[in-house]
């Protein structure tokens, strides 16, 4: 609770402080690259000044809705049939009545109780009879409810009779295996049955479908291994036809062509047709390279400015950590660290009475400047863009109170599981359970 308190204490406690953070641009300098620093940056450093590869070539899509593609009617018929011939057996649902014939005395009980139930079933509700005669307690109180069946769940005794029943059908007594038993179909699942009218728009779009793939396929044979050049490819493209558009002087990062992949353009053969590209169900693509200029690299000359730019701003960070590192005493304001070190257009900021959660600084200066317990005393820091001069000009105490009970509730809880962790780690540690745990594995593989 002590801690939970200290770290509320801190979260709202509320300072006013005053910083200036300097990076590369406020460092003044005379240093200039010698020409052979900049043949050697450039040299170390020509990924960075690599012209990519550039290629020409045509797109040539094939588009199932452009295809004038027929179906015909005997093709749909035979299509219906099909669809008719693995539709799913419709599923039944049977309730049963079962005399058992153990609890009869005789054969002759046990026949004049199912005597009785064959002259009830005409007139009596099938449920009551289940409530008034079936011996089978599991389904008694779900009126003989079985489930449903395709066909294949029940005695091949029972199968052969519920293929023959429809729905509200009882069949006759049937026994089995010493018992008898009355069987009822009370539902059908997946019997709809559509009409070929209703079905001839999908099967239409189905059959136009495997026609497009089998052109496509045919497009792909037509090509394969083939050498074409620059004229025969828009006679090949309408031969199929297929939508033609061109592309100059692409390079693999351009994304003005929709291949989700463009390996298929940049990793094919110069004067050939890739293999089919697939861009969607109904859409396909092949590519056509007609021209390639090789990847090369930017002449140091056209780069040196550049590359002196970076050496300058490289020493300028070297500078700014050697003024961290430096012992010079200075103080906190623009124009004395301009005197002291070699910068230039300093700000010195005051924020006063700001807590952590405060948007007015980065979170890397927020971690520098709430973290430092001491007032009044003047401190360099590294951030991640340069040095940071600062000062706590003063602490104001926190106030729990106006932390939400939510708030105070994620923070008990992740204290208790860091607390836990800590208590955890101190076992392992004077306990040596890892090395007792890796001796154990050791010695558990051994005799595996």
């Amino acid at each position: 609770d002590k801690s939970i308190e200290q770290y509320l204490d801190l979260l709202t406690e509320r300072r006013t402080v005053k910083f200036a953070e300097v990076a590369t641009e406020n460092v003044v300098t005379d240093f200039v690259p010698t020409d052979e620093e900049v043949e050697s940056f450039y040299n170390s450093n020509l990924y960075n000044y690599a012209i990519p590869e550039k290629r020409s070539f045509f797109i040539a899509k094939a588009n199932l809705n452009d295809m004038d593609i027929q179906i015909t009617d005997e093709e749909l018929s035979s299509a219906y049939n099909l669809y008719l011939e693995n539709l799913p057996q419709p599923e039944k649902r049977i309730s049963h009545i079962m005399l058992i014939g153990e609890n009869y005395d005789s054969e002759e009980e046990l026949s004049s109780r199912k005597a009785e139930v064959e002259g009830l079933l005409t007139e009596t509700n099938f449920d009551q009879l289940v409530v008034s005669f079936s011996d089978d307690l599991g389904t008694k109180d779900l009126n003989g409810d079985l489930g449903f069946t395709n066909g294949d769940v029940f005695p091949i005794e029972f199968e052969r009779v519920i293929a023959g029943l429809d729905v509200g059908d009882v069949s006759e007594a049937i026994p089995f295996e010493g018992n008898i038993h009355f069987l009822k179909v009370t539902e059908l699942d997946g019997a709809d049955i559509e009409s070929f009218e209703e079905k001839r728009s999908e099967l239409e779009g189905e059959l136009k479908q495997i026609a497009f793939e089998a052109k496509i396929l045919e497009i792909s044979n037509a090509i394969g291994g083939q050498a074409y050049n620059f004229e025969e490819v828009a006679d090949f493209a309408d031969s199929f036809s297929l939508s033609l558009e061109s592309f100059e002087n692409q390079n693999i990062s351009q994304t003005n062509f929709n291949f989700s992949d463009p390996g298929a353009v940049f990793n094919s053969q110069i004067g050939s047709w890739s293999q089919a590209i697939e861009l969607s169900n109904d859409e396909y693509a092949f590519a056509y390279v007609y021209d390639v200029i090789a990847q090369s690299t930017e002449e140091l000359a056209s780069v040196e400015s550049s590359i002196v730019d970076s050496l300058i701003d490289i020493n300028k960070g070297s500078y700014l950590d050697d003024l961290f590192a430096s012992e010079e005493e200075f103080v906190l304001e623009a124009d004395a660290l301009e005197e002291v070190f070699s910068l230039n257009n300093v700000t010195v900021d005051e924020l006063k009475n700001i807590n952590r959660s405060t948007s007015l600084l980065k979170s890397d200066l927020i971690n520098i400047l709430f973290n430092e317990y001491e007032t009044g005393v003047t401190l360099k820091a590294l951030t991640n863009d340069g040095v940071l001069f600062y000062t706590v000009v003063n602490r104001t105490k926190g106030d729990i109170s106006k932390v939400s009970d939510e708030d105070k509730l994620f923070i008990n809880e992740e204290t208790q599981r860091n607390l836990l962790q800590t208590a955890f780690n101190k076992l392992r540690k004077e306990y040596d359970l890892d090395n007792k745990l890796n001796l154990n594995n050791q010695f558990t593989a051994l005799n595996s």
